[in-house]
């Protein structure tokens, strides 16, 4: 799928090895995003910033993406070169508990907190940073309604710190705090790890919060924190009154921790909504989860809480998360192939997905909306792997279209933030390829190639067309 290919260029970037990335964005078949920078960026490798940036990633995000890994060289990088917001990256620093880089971008910033922006800041400095931080942040952003300090609680609460309960405890000498904070403190609580959030919500008990009224139970159920779910029931919380949508991070979300953790709320009467925990699974990679999912309620058998009206939007977003075995699933339960699928497919950037509707006979989109399959987000992200699955199956562009793709490509390829990202020199061949080489259109493909902005595509894609050229009068002469 795209997210897979985008990730597979990420690591490289991550590793900072920038003589690998260009062969490794040609071998993955679609273009970096904004996602690739920030992970170059959260990792500190600043050469690989630079790079990305003269490949057409937006910055914009970098400058926040190194203050949240701690990174100070890739902050005073980004910030020499104008990078902006700086709040934005001081919330992220803070709550990365990177104190040097949050210190460093108050120092260098204009930026006076209003009211609001004190309390976000305060919220970041109670989540991620020690009791030191928080007493100093405090004295210099103290909102002006000292009722606001206990939203400062429920960050606290679910701080990764050893002082978490230290700051908590400090927090409620502040002041009082409503009936809404306290729930959202336990619900911080139960979001935590599962054994940390038991613990945690048996510290909150003991110091009387309302772990067993609040929505704590359906957090920990959410987070696949068992323990702490269970703990909860015996302690008299009520089970959740709506279908729980189990969403597992990281390490929990191993298949073998999925099926415990889906295992155990069924047994224990916790309603679940289960194919939204299933369009998560897929999202996050987790075939093996899916395939488990999938088998406990097999075709034409719908899993509880489904309605009839919601198939077809559930159908739909099953295409977007690019899983042939969410779609059958659904399918299976009388829902209908429709040519919008397409769309959601090429979204996915799953080319076994849409194999799999062309050979079960989804009807096609008409000639007339062809072209927005390719203006869908596979194109700004020069998804080229994609796109030429969907000339392989059957729906190309016209070779006309192609070359008015090209000659407004370069200029509007994809709006993000308001930064613009250059088009691929891979996309860009593709277009030419399909719109004028397949018609010995040279004289066109060289003009076109010379309104190309950047200088190195440019030179590049010159260098493609002879070569391109050359192969084609070579094939001609051998078949005469």
């Amino acid at each position: 799928m795209l997210w897979q290919r985008q990730a597979f260029i990420a690591a490289v970037a991550i590793h900072g090895d920038v003589n690998q990335l260009e062969p490794v964005i040609e071998a993955a078949g679609c273009a970096p995003c904004a996602a690739t920078l920030v992970a170059a960026a959260r990792a500190g490798q600043v050469a690989c910033c630079q790079r990305l940036i003269e490949l057409g990633c937006p910055p914009r995000d970098g400058l926040e993406a190194a203050a949240s890994g701690g990174q100070l060289a890739a902050c005073e990088w980004f910030l020499d070169r104008g990078a902006s917001p700086i709040k934005a990256a001081a919330l992220a620093a803070a709550a990365g508990g990177h104190v040097a880089v949050l210190d460093m971008l108050c120092s260098r910033s204009t930026w006076s907190p209003a009211s609001w922006d004190k309390l976000d800041l305060l919220k970041a400095v109670a989540h991620g940073c020690d009791m030191q931080t928080l007493q100093r942040m405090y004295e210099r952003y103290s909102p002006e309604d000292a009722s606001e300090l206990a939203a400062l609680r429920a960050p606290a609460a679910s701080s990764p710190t050893p002082d978490w309960q230290a700051k908590l405890s400090w927090l409620e000498q502040r002041g009082p705090a409503s009936e809404e904070i306290l729930t959202q403190i336990c619900e911080a609580a139960a979001r935590c790890p599962d054994a940390d959030a038991l613990a945690r919500l048996q510290w909150l008990q003991q110091r009387r919060y309302p772990v067993t009224a609040s929505g704590a139970v359906s957090a920990a159920a959410s987070a696949g924190n068992l323990a702490a779910f269970a703990w909860l029931l015996q302690q008299g919380a009520p089970l959740p009154a709506k279908p729980v949508e189990v969403k597992l991070q990281g390490p929990q979300g191993r298949a073998t921790t999925l099926q415990k953790t889906l295992l155990g709320l069924q047994q224990a009467g916790c309603p679940v909504d289960w194919v939204r925990s299933a369009l998560h699974a897929a999202r996050s990679g987790d075939r093996r989860g899916v395939a488990w999912l999938v088998q406990q309620f097999p075709a034409p058998q719908q899993p509880p809480g489904v309605l009839a009206e919601q198939v077809p939007g559930l159908l739909a977003d099953a295409a977007a998360a690019g899983s042939v075995q969410l779609v059958a699933w659904v399918r299976g339960w009388g829902a209908e192939l429709h040519s919008g699928l397409w769309r959601r497919a090429v979204e996915s950037g799953c080319e076994a997905l849409l194999g799999w509707l062309r050979d079960l006979g989804c009807p096609m989109p008409p000639d007339d909306k062809r072209g927005e399959l390719y203006r869908a987000p596979a194109f700004p992200a020069c998804d080229v792997a994609t796109l030429r699955a969907l000339v392989r199956l059957g729906l190309p562009l016209t070779p006309e279209r192609c070359r008015t793709l090209y000659g407004s490509t370069w200029y509007d390829v994809a709006w993000s933030g308001g930064q613009r990202q250059r088009a691929s020199v891979p996309l860009l061949r593709l277009l030419l390829e399909l719109g004028c080489v397949a018609e010995g259109r040279w004289d066109e493909a060289r003009m076109l190639v010379g309104r190309t902005e950047d200088e190195a595509a440019r030179g590049s894609l010159f260098t493609w067309l002879r070569q391109q050229k050359a192969a084609q009068q070579q094939a001609q002469q051998g078949a005469q």
